[in-house]
């Protein structure tokens, strides 16, 4: 009988395990929200750390996961094109863009119910104002995104 992998967790089960992947996810989910519940209810900042849990945990979960993946089985003996680290980190990139895009959903939405900032303007025009914003920092996630 063989003796278990390097990076391999011997469980009950005998499953594989990615330990710091499923550890980093879970750290950064409740460290998020155990940030945003010492903020007030209605604040911005507890909205977007609220909508920030699920993008990031399951970035960082993917891409610790294929990392590992990838080395498991580049140790088996596959050819695979690119190596683990470039995979995670472009993971990690296309995470960060999709955190950036769920904030900005989020931030248009509570801007939108803001009465105070559209005072003046009719319904037309609020929605033109806030198609602008969206499309303008979607595009300039999706550069950045691309830059990286």
């Amino acid at each position: 009988m063989r003796g278990p992998r390097p990076g391999w967790l011997e469980g009950p089960l005998q499953w594989p395990v990615p330990v710091a992947a499923v550890l980093l996810a879970a750290g950064a989910w409740v460290g998020l929200d155990l940030l945003a519940a010492r903020l007030p209810r209605a604040s911005t900042a507890r909205l977007l750390l609220r909508r920030a849990r699920l993008s990031v945990a399951l970035t960082l979960l993917v891409a610790g996961v294929v990392g590992w993946l990838h080395g498991q089985l580049e140790a088996l003996g596959w050819d695979l094109p690119g190596d683990g680290q470039g995979i995670r980190d472009a993971l990690l990139t296309l995470g960060l863009m999709w955190t950036l895009l769920r904030l900005k959903s989020s931030l248009l939405q509570k801007l939108g119910r803001e009465e105070g900032w559209w005072q003046g303007r009719g319904e037309r025009e609020r929605a033109a104002a806030l198609d602008l914003i969206d499309k303008s920092v979607t595009g300039l996630v999706a550069l950045l995104g691309g830059l990286a």
